[in-house]
């Protein structure tokens, strides 16, 4: 069948949805996404049995695997639509939870199905064995790995982890690969769980068991012991090894296997088994693995160029109206997952089967005669009620492993060349994996002098593009659009790489003060809105990125400025929608919660503007990122998380007083132009704690309205 593939896509959708900006069709209470994932269950319980049924009475082995297929897809697709169009997984929030429908619509699947699998293999499987057959040998191995994920998610939101360093691109390879060294610490003791729970047991001492260990030691592969691998509900003629570490490393035999195999035959099946574990087959696929990870995230936007296209012609026909960044946001995630099928359906089928071969290999080895392997190849198939010209993406047919077998027995050299074949195979991947990421660390990882100065990288991009610099001198004069339309024009890639050096530049311009610390001073924020205004109008692809440009703009406009404009009102009105939901998402955003309250005292909202702040305040008080320290903390950095925790302690607080009083007067009939109405106590250079010294001003400070390329506080552009 098709093995783990259907596990990987339903984490895929789980885990891309979780961050999509959806849901398209959104139940928003748990009851009703209880009752629409029950009923769809319900529905397919009846439409599979009778399915099932039907494939029994024609009692066609192809059938089922057909059967099997479609559902698989059909599965992955009622998922994906729970996922995006429901929103279960946003909802879920883990991915054990996450994964629950899917694992109840399998369960259904294979429930339903055992009919037909009884009809056609002529084993006694009962319903209820088969579901537990598929789930304890297919998809637990997986799961048992799951809850350390959610965990490691829980800690890296609830330490900040998250944002200090698995946010942007960058940081999502980051975290890709941390989950794969953590998910390689995981395979490697795995075996002590899954043996219990396999109800695997050590085979009794006796001829049998000292002729296999002396095989083990004739090819020179470690072993921890031979496992006998008992089956309940129907008959399985298989064998396993699991474990990547010779001390953690078992072979598994059925018992079925065991009994109705000749001895050589059996042998023969060992050697199969030790055959991957002598050449590294499990660490060869981890390889692939990493590859394909790489490939899928450099490849992903340039699919997803392709499908744009098709999904703007095919959902308006679904009755779905969406905005543009939510059509570019499912063509990426068809990307991904097109990649995804293709990479492990054809790429990993390719090597896979060739895995299998030199396995099979190291079993005819190891029985002295080819066709022995031949034999023991037929015998299972026979066994097993499996046609020996059923197709496998993964194996091969045993008629075509036959063949090979047989071709290597007459030409010995074939073996040779194969062994070169799977040996060149591994090289290429780990030359794939180092080309690439040397590739992704100059795309992606920021020059010194882009940290260093931004400024600088922006002269040079000028020079490289003149309509670049054409577009920021319209920007800053104030008009935004011809920047947005010059990044309209550019991939994701460089346009996350301008918005980046954008906020570096304002961090830069803000400053620090005599201590070296840095500034509590908003003008320079309001100073480059136009810069963040273009960025309304497109995305850079990175949502992380996106929401940091939207509340730095919403906050700057009505913060940065004692005087915002009409204009700036109307922005920062229109992009705190997205700041509100934003703030939702995220457990400790206090700072998000005093942007809201900020644009609602500058649109006369006071109340809004109080409910907003108080959430703030409290936020702020259970945030220990701005308390916490260790031993690697510096001096310098403990100085300025105090000074921060003072500053905006005193800032919320003065903020709050200044909503409750101006709400308090709108109540008693005051007008919202009165001048008994207190201003929003704002950072513009002079909120300082009580106890340090004020700063000076900026040198030169331009007319808050002034274009920005004549300010000499901030820095400006090639002509």
């Amino acid at each position: 069948m098709l093995g783990l593939l259907p596990l990987l896509f339903a984490l895929a959708i789980a885990e891309t949805s979780t961050h999509a900006q959806m849901p398209l069709a959104p139940l928003t209470t748990w009851t009703a996404l209880l009752s629409a994932v029950g009923g769809s269950l319900l529905v397919w319980l009846v439409l599979g049995e009778t399915a099932a049924r039907a494939i029994a009475t024609g009692g066609r082995r192809r059938w089922l695997a057909r059967w099997d297929l479609l559902v698989q897809g059909l599965i992955l697709g009622w998922y994906a639509w729970v996922c995006y169009g429901w929103g279960w997984s946003a909802q879920a929030g883990f991915f054990t939870l996450a994964l629950a429908p899917w694992l109840l619509m399998q369960a259904v699947h294979w429930w339903t199905l055992a009919v037909a699998v009884r009809r056609i293999s002529g084993h006694p499987w009962s319903r209820f064995g088969l579901v537990l057959q598929h789930f304890r040998f297919g998809i637990l191995p997986m799961l048992l790995i799951l809850p350390f994920f959610d965990v490691g998610a829980w800690l890296a939101q609830r330490y900040g982890l998250e944002a200090a360093w698995f946010s942007g691109a960058q940081g999502a390879l980051l975290a890709a690969y941390c989950a794969q060294g953590f998910m390689v610490l995981i395979l490697l003791v795995l075996p002590l769980a899954l043996l219990p729970l396999w109800g695997a047991q050590r085979m009794a001492s006796g001829e049998m068991q000292q002729l296999m260990l002396d095989a083990c030691q004739r090819l020179g592969v470690r072993v921890a012991g031979l496992m006998r691998w008992p089956m309940a509900g129907g008959r399985v003629y298989n064998a396993a090894v699991i474990g990547m570490l010779p001390r953690l490393r078992y072979v598994l035999f059925t018992d079925d296997l065991m009994r109705d195999l000749p001895v050589p035959q059996v042998m023969a099946v060992l050697g199969h088994e030790l055959g991957h574990a002598r050449h590294g087959h499990l660490w060869t696929y981890m390889l692939f693995a990493n590859a394909g990870l790489l490939v899928s995230f450099l490849l992903r936007e340039d699919f997803a160029k392709i499908l744009t296209p098709l999904f703007q012609a095919l959902l308006p026909a679904l009755g779905l109206t969406l905005a543009s960044a939510q059509v570019r946001e499912i063509s990426e995630i068809a990307a991904i997952l097109l990649l995804m099928a293709l990479l492990w359906r054809v790429a990993f089928g390719v090597l896979s089967r060739a895995c299998e071969r030199q396995a099979d290999l190291v079993g005819a080895e190891l029985a002295g005669n080819p066709q022995v392997m031949c034999d023991a190849l037929k015998s299972v198939a026979q066994l097993s009620g499996q046609g020996e010209d059923e197709p496998s993406w993964r194996h091969y047919s045993i008629a075509q492993r036959v063949v090979f077998l047989q071709a290597v027995r007459r030409n010995p050299s074939l073996a040779i060349w194969h062994h070169k074949f799977v040996r060149m195979m591994r090289h290429s991947l780990i030359l794939i994996i180092v080309t690439l990421l040397l590739a992704m660390s100059y795309i992606f990882e920021p020059r010194a002098d882009s940290i260093r100065d931004p400024q600088q990288a922006i002269n040079a991009w000028i020079q490289r593009d003149r309509d670049l610099g054409i577009a920021l001198q319209a920007t800053d004069s104030g008009q935004h659009m011809p920047l947005a339309t010059w990044l309209n024009r550019l991939d994701e890639i460089p346009r996350r790489h301008f918005a980046q050096l954008t906020l570096r530049q304002i961090a830069l311009d803000i400053g620090v003060d005599k201590d070296g610390d840095q500034r509590f001073d908003d003008r320079p924020i309001y100073r480059w809105r136009h810069r963040l205004m273009a960025f309304e109008e497109v995305t850079t692809g990175d949502r992380e990125l996106d929401h940091e440009i939207d509340n730095t703009l919403a906050y700057g406009l009505v913060a940065g400025s004692e005087n915002p404009t009409a204009m700036d009102l109307t922005v920062a009105s229109s992009v705190l929608p997205r700041v509100i939901k934003q703030a939702g998402e995220m457990k400790s955003a206090h700072a998000l919660h005093d942007t809201i309250g900020c644009v609602y005292f500058a649109l006369g909202d006071y109340t809004k503007s109080v409910t907003a702040v108080e959430l703030a305040t409290t936020r702020f008080a259970a945030d220990t990122t701005l308390t916490s320290t260790n031993w690697l903390t510096s001096e310098a950095d403990r100085r300025q998380m105090t000074k921060m925790h003072t500053h905006l302690q005193s800032l919320y607080r003065r903020r709050l007083e200044a909503a409750r009083i101006n709400a308090a007067h709108i109540a008693g009939g005051i007008r919202a132009e009165d001048p008994q109405l207190q201003p929003l106590p704002r950072d513009l250079g002079q909120a300082l704690p009580a106890t340090q010294t004020p700063l000076a001003p900026l040198e030169n400070a331009p007319p808050e309205n002034a274009p920005l390329e004549k300010t000499a506080g901030a820095p400006g552009i090639i002509p």
